[in-house]
C-alpha cells in the first residue's frame, strides 16, 4: 500500500471514529450515564482531533513516525484552542461555548485536507545518519516496547491520578478551572479571593485552564474528577515528545527510543511524583516547548519559511500555555547558538542569520499573547520572589545555588549524564545532537554553579533560575550515549574502551536504582489509598458540596489554610487566605493573609481583632474543620488537630458567629454583624456543642487575653538573654524539670519584649536545640566537627544534639500582634527523643527570619556552629539510658536554673 493510500485511510479511519465519538458524547450526555466515555470523548474531540488532521497532513513534509503525530497533533491542537478562547475572551463571550468551534475547525480541517491531500509538501532534507538508524525488525520491535510503555505509564496515571494533597498545586488549579466555569473567561477574577482581590486575574492561570473548563463543561464531568483523569492522557504525550525531539535533532531512531524509554525514570530528578503532575499547565507547555524544539532543528536543516512560520505558532503556543517553558526555549536555544558559533567556525554567519530568523520571528508571534495575558493579570510585590533563596553562600557576595537541593532536582540519573557531558563536549563539532547536548546541559550548570555570574543574574532569574534545570536533556544524553555506544566502542583504543565500560556501567547503576526508586514510590502510591483529608483533598468533597447547596451565590469564607485551600477546587466559593505559594491580589504577600485568618480562629485572639478581619476581608462564613489527625508544618503556618478543636469552641461561644450546619467534621458558622442578616435558615445546634451566650456574654474578653502578656516590666538590673533580628529580646528562661530521661519532657517558660512590631509579611520561626559533648578522636577537626559527629552518631547509634521548631505565630500570644514595648511569656514543652545520648545538654534558642528556600552557608554543613545555633538559655542533665541515672557532675550543673544568660545577638 502506497504512503498516499495509507493515509487516505487513516482519513477515513479518523473521521468514522471523530462520528462515532461526537454520537457517543451526546448519548451519553443525554441518558446520563458512562461519564468516563464522556471524558475520553471529550479529550479527544477537543485535544487529539483539531491538530490530527494538519500533523498527519505534514506527517509525510517531516518525515515523522506514526507515533510523532500524536504530540504534533496535540501541540497544534492546543494552538487552535488557543486563539479561539482569546478570540472569545476579547468579544466578551463565554468560553465554555468554544467547545463547538473546535470541532467544527475539526471537520474544516477534514475537508481541506482531503480535497487538497494530493498537492502536500515538498521537502528535502539532509540528515546526519551515519551508523545510528535501526533495521525494519529491531524498529518495531522498538516500537511495541515503547507502545508498551506508554500503555503502562498511561495505566499506572490513571490508577495514581494527579495529587490533591495540601502540599501541592493541583487543588489550586482545579479552583482555576471552576472559576473559568463559574465566569466564563479565559482570566477568572482574582481567583480564589473574589471581591477580596483586583480586576484582574491571577498570573498562572491562562488558556490552559479554559480549555480544562471546556472539556469539563463538554462532559459534564467535576472538575476534581477530570484532573485526575489528564495525568494518564498527557503522560504518554510527554514521552511521546521526547522521543519527537530525540529523532528531529539526532535523525536517530535508535537514540530516539532510547531516550524516550529513559525519560520517565529522568523526569523530576528525586521527586518521584512528577509525573503525576503531567497535566500541569507548565508541563503541558513543556510538551509543546519538546515539539518546538524538534521544529526548530529541522528548520536550522532545511530553512524552509512555511517551517519557520510552523515554529514560530507552537512557540507562540507555549508561550500562552505557560511563559517557563518560552523562556526556557529562548534559553537552550541561545546556548545552542554559542556552541556552535565556538564548534564551527566556519559556518558561524550561515548559523547566526538562521539562528536569528527563527528566534526573531517566533517571539514576535509570542509578543501579543505575552502582552494580552500581562495586561489581564494582576502583578504583586511579593518580597520572598525577589530576594535569593535556595542558595549555598560562599563568601559575602559569591554564592551558588544549593547542590543539595540541585541534585534534588537532577535526581541520580541527572547526576550520571553531566558525567557524560565531556563525551559530548568533544564531539559538539561534529554533529548538532551533541553541540544540544553541551548547550543545554553547560548552559543551565554554568549559571546556577557561578558564583560570579549568578549573583549578578540572580536579580533578574530568581526562583526561575531552578526551573531552568529542567532544561537540561537528561533522557536524551543517555539516550544517544547508548545509541552510540556498540559503534564507537569498536574505534575506540583499549583505554578509552575501559572508559567507555566505566560510563556504560554507571549508567546501568543509575538507571536500576532510579527503578527501584520509582517503582517502590509508584507500588506504594497504588496501595496505600489514603482516605485523609490532607493525603487527599478529594474526600472532603462531598462535605464541601453541601456549602453550595446551602450557600447562594459565591460568598466569601474563611478557614484554616489548608481547608481554605480546598474550597474553592470543590465548591464556587471564595476564600480569604490559602498557603503561600499562590500569588494574593493586593498585597505585599499571602502571609498577611494566613495570620489574619488563624487570628480569627486562635482561641487566644479577642473579639476586637476577630471583628476587624471580618471587616477587612467582607467575611460571610466560616468553616471551622476538626477532622485533622495530626500536625502540619508549612512555611508560613502550622495546622494543630487540638488548635482546631479550641478554635470551635471559640467560634461556637462567640456571639459574632451563628451556627449555620454541620457535615461530617466541617462546622459552618454564618458572621453576624450590622451590616449583615442572619440567613433565613432553619439553625440547628451544633453537635456536642454547648448553647451559644447571649450578646454581651462571651467567654473571650474584648482585649487581648492577659495569660500571655505582663504589664511589669523586669527588674532594672537584670541583663536579657538574648537579642534576635533586633525585634524581639528574650529577657528571662526558666526550664524544669533540668534531670531528665530519653523520652520525657521538658517544659521550658521564656519572657520575651518586643523591641518593635514585626513585618506582617515576614515569617519567623523558633529553633530550640539542645547539644551535649561527644568523644573525639584523633581525626577530629573543629572545622569538619559536624561531619564528625554525623559519622558518629551513625557508628553508636545514638545522637549528641536534636532540635524542635516552633510557630511563634501559634502562640497564645501571636508573634505577629506583639506591639512595641510588650513583655510576651510563653511555655513551650519539648519532647526529649529515645536515641539521645546520656550528658548535660546545652540549650540553645534562636527566633529568625525565615524563607520558603533557607540560605546556607559552606560552614553549616562541616562546622556544629551552624545555622540554627543560637544563645544559651540553660542545660539540662539527660540520664544515661544504660546506667539509669544521672552523672553527678552534670547533675550539679543542671540544678541552677539560668535566669540570666550571656547576650548574643542573631
Amino acid at each position: 500500500m502506497s504512503l498516499e493510500a495509507s493515509e487516505r485511510g487513516l482519513l477515513r479511519l479518523f473521521l468514522a471514529v471523530y462520528l462515532v465519538s461526537v454520537a457517543g458524547l451526546w448519548l451519553c450526555l443525554v441518558q446520563g450515564i458512562a461519564p468516563g466515555v464522556c471524558i475520553v470523548a471529550s479529550l479527544l474531540l477537543l485535544l487529539i482531533a483539531p491538530g490530527f488532521v494538519p500533523a498527519l497532513g505534514l506527517r509525510r513534509s517531516l518525515r515523522l513516525s506514526a507515533l510523532e503525530v500524536l504530540p504534533l497533533a496535540v501541540s497544534l491542537s492546543l494552538a487552535q484552542a488557543t486563539v479561539i478562547l482569546l478570540l472569545f475572551d476579547r468579544l466578551s463571550l463565554s468560553v465554555l461555548h468554544a467547545g463547538w468551534p473546535l470541532m467544527l475547525l475539526t471537520l474544516g480541517w477534514w475537508a481541506w485536507t482531503t480535497r487538497w491531500a494530493r498537492l502536500g509538501f515538498s521537502l528535502r532534507r539532509d540528515t546526519d545518519r551515519a551508523g545510528l538508524d535501526v533495521s525494519g525488525h529491531a524498529r518495531v520491535l522498538l516500537t511495541a516496547l515503547l507502545f508498551a510503555c506508554l500503555v503502562v505509564v498511561s495505566v499506572l496515571m490513571l490508577g495514581v491520578g494527579a495529587p490533591m494533597q495540601w502540599e501541592t498545586d493541583s487543588v489550586a488549579h482545579v479552583a482555576a478551572v471552576r472559576g473559568v466555569l463559574e465566569e466564563g473567561r479565559v482570566f477568572p477574577v482574582a481567583q480564589p479571593y473574589g471581591p477580596n482581590g483586583v480586576e484582574r486575574a491571577d498570573v498562572r492561570f491562562g488558556v490552559f485552564h479554559a480549555l480544562c473548563a471546556v472539556i469539563a463543561a463538554t462532559s459534564g464531568a467535576e472538575v476534581h474528577t477530570l484532573w485526575n483523569v489528564l495525568p494518564a492522557f498527557f503522560a504518554p504525550l510527554l514521552i511521546l515528545a521526547i522521543f519527537s525531539v530525540a529523532r528531529a535533532i539526532t535523525g536517530s531512531t535508535k537514540a530516539a527510543f532510547a531516550a524516550a524509554l529513559i525519560f520517565p525514570l529522568c523526569y523530576g530528578g528525586e521527586r518521584n511524583e512528577l509525573l503525576r503532575i503531567a497535566s500541569y499547565p507548565n508541563r503541558v507547555s513543556m510538551l509543546v516547548y519538546l515539539v518546538s524544539l524538534g521544529m526548530f532543528f529541522r528548520y536550522l536543516r532545511d530553512e524552509k519559511r512555511w517551517l519557520l512560520w510552523l515554529l514560530a505558532a507552537l512557540v507562540a503556543t507555549t508561550a500562552a500555555v505557560h511563559v517557563y517553558y518560552f523562556i526556557e526555549f529562548l534559553f537552550v536555544t541561545t546556548c545552542f547558538l554559542f556552541v556552535k558559533l565556538l564548534t564551527s567556525p566556519g559556518l558561524r554567519a550561515e548559523i547566526l542569520a538562521k539562528w536569528t530568523r527563527g528566534i526573531v520571528v517566533a517571539s514576535a508571534v509570542s509578543l501579543p499573547l505575552l502582552l494580552y495575558r500581562f495586561l489581564t493579570s494582576y502583578s504583586t510585590a511579593n518580597p520572598y520572589a525577589v530576594e535569593e533563596q535556595g542558595i549555598l553562600f560562599l563568601g559575602n557576595s559569591l554564592y551558588i545555588l544549593n547542590p543539595l537541593k540541585a541534585y534534588g532536582w537532577l535526581g541520580l540519573a541527572g547526576a550520571v549524564s553531566i558525567l557524560l557531558l565531556p563525551y559530548f563536549i568533544l564531539r559538539a563539532g561534529r554533529q548538532d545532537s551533541h553541540a544540544f547536548i553541551t548547550a543545554a546541559t553547560a548552559g543551565p550548570l554554568l549559571l546556577i554553579f557561578n558564583p560570579v555570574l549568578l549573583p549578578l543574574a540572580s536579580k533578574v532569574l530568581n526562583y526561575l533560575a531552578w526551573r531552568l534545570m529542567w532544561a537540561v536533556p537528561y533522557a536524551l544524553s543517555l539516550g544517544i550515549f547508548l545509541a552510540e555506544f556498540r559503534t564507537n566502542f569498536r574505534l575506540q583504543s583499549a583505554r578509552v574502551r575501559v572508559v567507555s565500560m566505566a560510563c556504560l556501567l554507571l549508567i546501568a547503576w543509575a538507571l536500576v536504582g532510579v527503578t527501584t526508586s520509582r517503582v517502590a514510590f509508584y507500588r506504594h502510591a497504588l496501595a496505600r489509598r489514603d482516605a485523609t483529608f490532607t493525603e487527599n483533598m478529594a474526600v472532603i468533597s462531598n462535605e464541601l458540596s453541601r456549602l453550595d447547596r446551602e450557600l447562594k451565590g459565591r460568598r466569601v469564607l474563611l478557614s484554616d489554610p489548608v481547608t481554605a485551600y480546598a474550597i474553592p477546587a470543590f465548591t464556587r466559593h471564595f476564600v480569604t487566605a490559602i498557603p503561600v505559594a499562590h500569588s494574593a491580589p493586593g498585597d505585599s504577600f499571602p502571609v498577611s493573609r494566613v495570620r489574619d485568618a488563624l487570628d480569627v480562629l486562635n482561641p487566644s485572639v479577642s473579639i476586637a481583632r476577630t471583628r476587624e478581619v471580618l471587616r477587612q476581608y467582607r467575611v460571610e462564613f466560616v468553616v471551622v474543620n476538626t477532622g485533622f489527625l495530626e500536625k502540619l508544618y508549612a512555611f508560613e503556618y502550622q495546622i494543630d488537630p487540638l488548635f482546631q478543636i479550641q478554635a470551635l469552641e471559640k467560634i461556637s461561644s462567640t456571639p459574632v458567629f451563628e451556627h449555620f450546619f454541620s457535615e461530617g467534621e466541617l462546622h459552618v458558622f454564618s458572621v453576624v454583624g450590622p451590616h449583615q442578616v442572619p440567613l433565613a435558615q432553619s439553625q440547628s445546634p451544633l453537635p456536642g456543642s454547648e448553647p451559644l451566650p447571649p450578646e454581651g456574654a462571651s467567654r473571650l474578653p474584648d482585649s487581648e487575653t492577659p495569660s500571655a502578656l505582663v504589664h511589669l516590666e523586669p527588674e532594672p538590673e537584670q541583663a536579657a538573654v538574648g537579642s534576635f533580628a533586633e525585634s524581639f529580646s528574650l529577657e528571662s528562661v526558666r526550664i524544669d524539670p533540668v534531670v531528665v530521661s530519653p523520652g520525657d519532657s521538658v517544659r521550658i517558660s521564656s519572657l520575651w519584649k518586643c523591641l518593635r512590631p514585626l513585618p506582617r509579611e515576614d515569617v519567623f520561626r523558633l529553633f530550640v536545640r539542645f547539644e551535649t559533648d561527644f568523644p573525639r578522636g584523633t581525626f577530629f577537626h573543629e572545622r569538619f566537627g559536624k561531619i564528625y559527629r554525623k559519622l558518629l552518631e551513625g557508628r553508636l547509634g545514638t545522637r549528641f544534639r536534636f532540635r524542635v521548631d516552633l510557630d511563634p505565630h501559634s502562640f497564645d500570644r501571636p508573634l505577629h500582634l506583639w506591639q512595641s514595648g510588650e513583655f510576651v511569656r510563653q511555655e513551650i514543652t519539648v519532647a526529649v527523643p529515645e536515641d539521645v545520648s546520656g550528658g548535660t545538654y546545652v540549650v540553645e534558642m534562636s527566633l529568625r527570619r525565615i524563607s520558603p528556600a533557607t540560605n546556607f552557608r559552606l560552614s553549616d554543613f562541616l562546622q556544629d556552629r551552624d545555622y540554627y545555633s543560637g544563645v544559651e538559655v540553660g542545660r539540662v542533665e539527660v540520664r544515661d539510658a544504660s546506667v539509669g541515672r544521672a552523672r553527678p557532675a552534670g547533675c550539679l550543673r543542671a540544678l541552677a536554673t539560668i535566669e540570666q544568660g550571656k547576650s548574643g545577638r542573631i
